[in-house]
């Protein structure tokens, strides 16, 4: 397996990508979220990595429906359609985010030929255990907390390794308590400098101080910061 965070832009950031994360699993791809010149960035690793297509870019998960984090998706869904000809999109997320999602997609078929353009899974109700096992990979959404919208991270492992990315969310106990549980290598975490809980809709240090043991905050990779961060493929 390996993780590359394509970006870490948060919604008032225009200037770089938003945040975003792909996941490589035997040549099949996942992508984390597709906000704002996401794919501007996977056109770019695209002529840089050979071992990147987008035409292997099948699965997609949205955490929330914030436009950060859906911007470029109806682009990409187009780009694979009508450039490279490709197999329908699948577009996971659960139950809260599905319809309103749905208004920012392109028709699911055209009615001349009835071709599909996306398809859209709806994990709560198709995968009652909030799981898909695929090929080489499973992955596993859990929610979070982030006031004024429904969000929710994943899991995505294999049977040697695990990555967990939180999607926009406070710090919240079970988080820690499905890290345990789960031991994947690494996690990304929601994170904001701007320290005001109450008012904040990102996890910050008070809330992270408060919910969270010394141990877990210091395996935290954090994300959605607007700052630098490690742009080389993780392989875990």
């Amino acid at each position: 397996m390996r993780v590359l965070q394509l970006g870490n832009g948060g919604g008032l950031d225009f200037n770089q990508t938003n945040s975003s994360f792909l996941i490589e699993v035997n040549g099949e791809y996942i992508l984390f979220d597709c906000g704002f010149n996401v794919m501007e960035r996977l056109l770019k690793l695209e002529k840089e990595d050979p071992r990147f297509s987008i035409g292997h870019l099948d699965n997609v998960y949205i955490s929330h429906n914030h436009m950060d984090h859906i911007g470029n998706l109806e682009s990409l869904i187009y780009y694979k359609k009508f450039v490279l000809n490709n197999k329908p999109l699948n577009i996971f997320t659960n139950s809260d985010n599905c319809p309103e999602l749905k208004k920012f997609l392109p028709s699911s078929e055209l009615k001349s030929g009835r071709k599909v353009y996306a398809k859209m899974c709806n994990l709560h109700k198709m995968y009652p255990d909030n799981e898909i096992k695929q090929s080489y990979f499973k992955l596993e959404m859990f929610e979070t907390y982030h006031p004024g919208s429904v969000s929710a991270g994943i899991i995505v492992s294999t049977n040697s390794s695990a990555v967990m990315i939180t999607g926009d969310t406070k710090a919240v106990e079970s988080i820690e308590t499905l890290y345990n549980k789960k031991q994947p290598d690494l996690i990304f975490h929601d994170y904001s400098e701007w320290d005001n809980p109450s008012r904040n809709v990102h996890a910050c240090d008070a809330d992270m101080k408060s919910e969270y043991s010394l141990e877990f905050k210091e395996m935290l990779i954090p994300y959605h910061t607007g700052k630098s961060f490690k742009e080389d493929w993780y392989d875990l």
